[in-house]
């Protein structure tokens, strides 16, 4: 092994045993998201084969959110837990982000860039924000799976490999875009486009556009069969939410503190780097295969800071969230980067003089990355949220023979909590942190996120809390845990008792009616067993499939027969 390799891997492994060291610490448990994916992974490990979640928004179907990610949490969950296996996996995907994110390179660059990009990853303030901060777990799932099937279909577009050798390729891809597209929604659509469209460039000439023209038929083919159930369900039961105000729709480039989140702080100091390089980018053909995408999700990730956005994607505008854009953005473009890092700095230190200039310049770049990495990795300490609450005593009361059979709902809680205590806890809420499958009108013809929070929105998500707390039959609603003064006067009003007063500020009310047990489901249970079959096999098949293929393509390669 070269010296080289040797510090990569002794890198890596410093920068995993940070990240793990942040999770290992509870920089999850705080995390907008997080706790959200872990409660969807406690539906797979108690009820595999059911795609009904009654503990949410008075019942929802499954069917709304793609499974792979969540499923690969409840598997090991089994034995080790739900938030340990979640810190397992999580690991696990850094690992394959990073050696993705390699082969990804190798596709254009040589093996010191390859490692040079997957090293800026691992020390990416926007993987580091999205991880540490948003919680948004099957993403970082998806661009895992995304970034090596690539690798896979780079092979396949090769002209050099036999062809047997292109079309294992091919299958291997295949099983990761099955994978893929379970997973999550948009990321599917949109990430795995984005990424590959640098690599279709780099291919595009007249010998081979019949393979990428059946590549690009049998991607969106896959898509669309892997995610029949979820557009089979939304057919049936279409959803009809007013627009949820979200700060990455305004105008992101504004220099508020908001906007660190949305914006600057995903790219950091890739804003500036990224200006520098289109000087250059259009020198090389590697280079210039990426000028389009990157452009392309530059503008995306500006949000709604220019009219151009809503009139492209219309009404996608307003379910949209463009942060994702800005994460895309800036680890789509780490491979040309570190190219335009390597050649310039080796440039310098080779000229007699330039060399201070090539190590003080490196140094200051690294620095100024890095200080995104640590701001962002400590997010979850200063980033102003409701604190982690022991959930002990909420599911003591709701363990009372009393509520029973009845519905809850929190206030002033967090989102992240009210995440935690369903995951913890089977007991029934009206509220939910999950929007695309909620079919409850008072919440749909609100803009609102939550109950929980619903001062924050104003005097529609005030409304929006007093119809229900006025007419707790409705939805059986009997207990209500407040953790928020600002909703006491609400309360007293809407004929809500207090009851009792909990440690760490919650106090527990009760409704001034008698609430019957089994209220009904805002939705029924809509049960296709072609459907559960899909969404509970195929999955973790597509992706045990692969495993099984890529053993046996390194086992061939090894006795020369690939070669």
């Amino acid at each position: 092994m070269k010296s080289s390799e040797r510090v990569f891997l002794l890198v890596a492994v410093v920068g995993l045993g940070i990240h793990g060291l942040a999770l290992g610490l509870g920089s999850y448990q705080k995390t907008y998201d997080a706790y959200t994916h872990l409660f969807f992974a406690s539906h797979w490990l108690n009820s595999w084969w059911e795609a009904f979640e009654p503990r949410w928004y008075t019942g929802f179907s499954v069917f709304t959110y793609p499974p792979f990610a969540h499923q690969l949490v409840a598997l090991p969950a089994k034995w080790l837990g739900l938030e340990p296996a979640y810190l397992g996996v999580q690991m696990l995907c850094l690992g394959a982000l990073v050696t993705g994110m390699y082969r990804y390179t190798r596709i254009w660059f040589e093996p010191a860039v390859a490692r040079l990009s997957a090293l800026l990853l691992l020390f990416s303030p926007a993987l580091t924000m999205t991880l540490h901060l948003f919680g948004q777990y099957p993403n970082l799932v998806s661009l895992a799976l995304t970034l090596h099937l690539l690798a896979f279909v780079d092979i396949f577009l090769q002209s050099e490999p036999a062809a047997h050798k292109r079309w294992q390729a091919l299958l291997l891809a295949e099983c990761l875009l099955m994978a893929t597209a379970f997973t999550s929604l948009f990321a599917n659509f949109m990430g795995v486009f984005f990424f590959a469209l640098p690599l279709l460039i780099k291919h595009w000439r007249r010998e081979v556009w019949h393979r990428l023209l059946f590549l690009v038929t049998l991607g969106a083919g896959t898509l669309l069969a892997c995610l029949s159930p979820f557009f089979a369900y939304m057919r049936e039961h279409p959803l009809s939410q007013v627009q949820i105000p979200h700060g990455s729709r305004d105008n992101v480039l504004a220099w508020v503190p908001l906007n660190y989140f949305t914006f600057y702080g995903l790219y950091g100091v890739m804003l500036p780097v990224l200006g520098l390089w289109l000087f250059y980018a259009f020198k090389t053909r590697q280079h210039r295969a990426f000028v389009f995408p990157v452009l392309f999700l530059l503008l995306l990730s500006t949000g709604g800071a220019t009219p151009i956005n809503a009139w492209l994607l219309g009404p996608l505008f307003d379910v949209l969230t463009f942060d994702r854009f800005a994460f895309w953005n800036s680890l789509l473009a780490l491979p040309v980067v570190a190219d335009l890092l390597w050649r310039t700095y080796h440039t310098l230190s080779q000229q007699r003089g330039r060399r201070l200039l090539a190590g003080a310049g490196a140094t200051l770049l690294l620095g100024l990355y890095l200080t995104g990495f640590v701001v962002n990795l400590t997010a979850f300490r200063w980033h102003a949220l409701p604190p982690v609450l022991d959930l002990a005593p909420v599911q003591a009361v709701l363990q009372r023979p009393d509520y029973a059979q009845r519905r809850y709902l929190t206030l002033g809680l967090g989102g992240h909590n009210v995440s935690a205590l369903s995951m913890k806890h089977p007991a029934e809420t009206l509220d939910g942190n999950y929007n695309f499958g909620r079919r409850i009108p008072e919440l749909n013809q609100a803009p609102i996120a939550l109950l929980d929070d619903a001062k924050y929105y104003g005097e529609p998500g005030i409304d929006a809390l007093a119809k229900v707390l006025l007419d707790p039959r409705k939805y059986g609603l009997k207990v209500v845990f407040l953790r928020d003064q600002y909703y006491t006067p609400l309360l007293e009003a809407s004929g809500w008792h207090l009851v009792e007063h909990l440690s760490q500020g919650v106090d527990v009310w009760e409704a001034g009616l008698d609430i019957a047990p089994r209220s009904p489901y805002a939705v029924s249970p809509w049960h296709r067993p072609w459907a559960q079959w899909i969404w509970s096999v195929m999955p973790l098949s597509s992706f045990a499939a692969f495993g099984v293929l890529w053993f046996w393509w390194r086992y061939q390669h090894k006795r020369g027969v690939l070669s």
